[in-house]
């Protein structure tokens, strides 16, 4: 697809990025981190000269002057700023040392290549898409009585309420992941760049697989960590996920557990345990289910759950907890003992969007839930019948240990959402891209290895190296695997694919 024509853009105004606390070229003298605010249609589908402003970073490193391609990043979301990972990544390249064989060849990426970022339209401080709920959600509620029609009542009619205000917004047409690509592309172009090079991660995925589809002659490399399924809407993806988190769940946390009932003490039977698991109180269940990752955490999730259950106060949890014996194995009762604090820290933390709520700061988080709801809202189809949403909840609560809040809330917001139709890619399109390079977690919960395989299926070039027994979601600097860093880095640097189709890197688990 050629390049859409749109109204000139002035050139890019780079200048010192206005952020708090010390960064990276405060303390060397051969990196600077620019920011610039970029002008862009407000709607390219009309095109009608209205434009707004669209905020982008650049880290280079090295010679400040000589002109060289880019690398574009987006770490997931959505609704997640990526300014702030882009530096942090960054900075771990750059400041690799020469001798470090899996981060060396990540400082070589940082020297040869702009590392950049187009901040998704509603996440700019300047002008941000504020919506939030006019109530508390009646999720504790719900977790009490979860057959209360009262209750359920409440938990529409708000989430109506929240749709139909942060719906009529007038940055709702803009709200959508075709909207962000054109974006990234009015940047290459306005920057001066050749083709990009796209690091993308969980939902970047799927931003660099749009622009892929939409602009395949303007991809140099792509390196895919926690890919989607792409070809799934998102709300076949929500109504997927409970099912294929739950496989990836037996498989990696209950299987092996009851493998070792003299070192796991969790017995030998694995529908006991799941049964054990799904009796925990529902509020447990939604503030933990995104932080239990190895047979150790479910020591400590079973324990903290029972001491409560018996009636123990949150306090009385606390100060128990260094004292119990969780296993006769040094090692497993270590790494119970760690996860059962880390579990108690969350017992009072909001459980919206559990799984990355934690990555926004309180004053950000109505703005990152706006952002994050619009564009699932706005990218794809959704069924309109909020009972029928009632029914799949209840469903899913009954037996699956991981249908979350998450799942709940954009379900009911998207059914009831004022949607602004996009026009999808042609994914057949990504057959025509260069060799792609995929990293994935053998058991991620959040994007199942088997929903990367039917991406894969689209990119005949692609290649994949597989994170064995890895159950977090995000591969890529994250482990201490050769195969993993070393490959990505090279990948990056020359464009280097591994010859097998897939590749099984053994990984530390973080």
């Amino acid at each position: 697809m050629s390049a859409p024509v749109y109204a000139s853009t002035p050139p890019l105004e780079w200048h010192a990025c206005d952020r708090p606390g010390s960064h990276i070229e405060d303390r060397r003298t051969d990196v600077s981190v620019l920011c610039a605010s970029m002008t862009a249609p407000r709607d390219y589908a009309k095109n009608d000269g209205q434009t707004v402003p669209v905020q982008v970073m650049r880290v280079r490193f090295g010679d400040q002057l000589a002109p060289r391609d880019a690398i574009f990043f987006n770490f997931g979301g959505p609704g997640s700023d990526p300014r702030v990972p882009l530096e942090f990544t960054a900075g771990r390249w750059i400041d690799a040392a020469p001798d470090d064989e899996l981060m060396s060849g990540f400082h070589a990426v940082a020297r040869r290549f702009d590392l950049v970022t187009v901040v998704p339209r509603g996440l700019d401080a300047q002008r941000p898409l504020v919506c939030d709920f006019d109530r508390e959600l009646p999720l504790t509620d719900l977790y009490e009585d979860r057959d209360s029609n009262k209750t359920w009542r409440a938990l529409i009619d708000t989430t109506r309420r929240f749709a139909k205000r942060c719906g009529a917004d007038l940055m709702n047409v803009e709200m959508n992941t075709r909207t962000h690509v054109e974006d990234i592309e009015t940047f290459r172009t306005t920057a001066g760049y050749g083709k990009l090079s796209f690091f993308g991660s969980s939902y970047g995925t799927t931003v660099a697989l749009w622009y892929g589809a939409l602009y395949p002659g303007q991809v140099k490399r792509m390196m895919l960590d926690a890919v989607v399924d792409i070809r799934q809407t998102w709300e076949a993806m929500l109504k997927t996920g409970p099912e294929s988190a739950d496989s990836a769940f037996m498989d990696s946390l209950i299987q092996p557990a009851v493998e070792k009932p003299s070192v796991y003490g969790l017995g030998t039977r694995n529908d006991v345990l799941l049964g054990r698991l799904m009796r925990m109180p529902l509020w447990l269940r939604m503030a933990w289910q995104n932080d239990l990752h190895r047979p150790a955490d479910l020591i400590a999730a079973l324990t903290l759950s029972d001491w409560l259950v018996e009636g123990m106060t949150i306090q009385q949890v606390g100060a128990a907890i260094p004292a119990n014996t969780y296993s006769v194995s040094p090692d497993i009762h270590r790494q119970a003992t760690q996860t059962a604090h880390h579990l108690y820290s969350h017992l009072a933390r909001s459980h919206l969007f559990p799984a990355y709520a934690n990555d926004f700061d309180e004053e950000d988080r109505p703005t990152a839930t706006a952002v994050n709801l619009a564009i699932q809202c706005n990218d794809t189809p959704w069924d309109r019948h909020v009972d029928t949403w009632r029914r799949f909840i209840l469903n899913r609560i009954g037996w699956s240990f991981n249908l979350g809040e998450g799942h709940i809330l954009t379900s009911l917001t998207c059914a009831q959402w004022p949607r602004h139709a996009v026009a999808l890619p042609d994914f057949h399109e990504l057959a025509k891209l260069p060799p792609v390079l995929v990293v994935h977690g053998e058991y991620d919960r959040r994007t199942p290895w088997s929903g990367a395989q039917a991406t894969m299926s689209l990119m005949p070039k692609a290649r994949a190296l597989l994170a064995r027994g890895y159950t977090h979601h995000g591969v890529v600097n994250d482990t201490r695997s050769r195969c993993i860093e070393h490959t990505v880095a090279q990948y990056l640097l020359n464009g280097r694919i591994p010859a097998r189709e897939i590749t099984h890197c053994p990984v530390d688990t973080p």
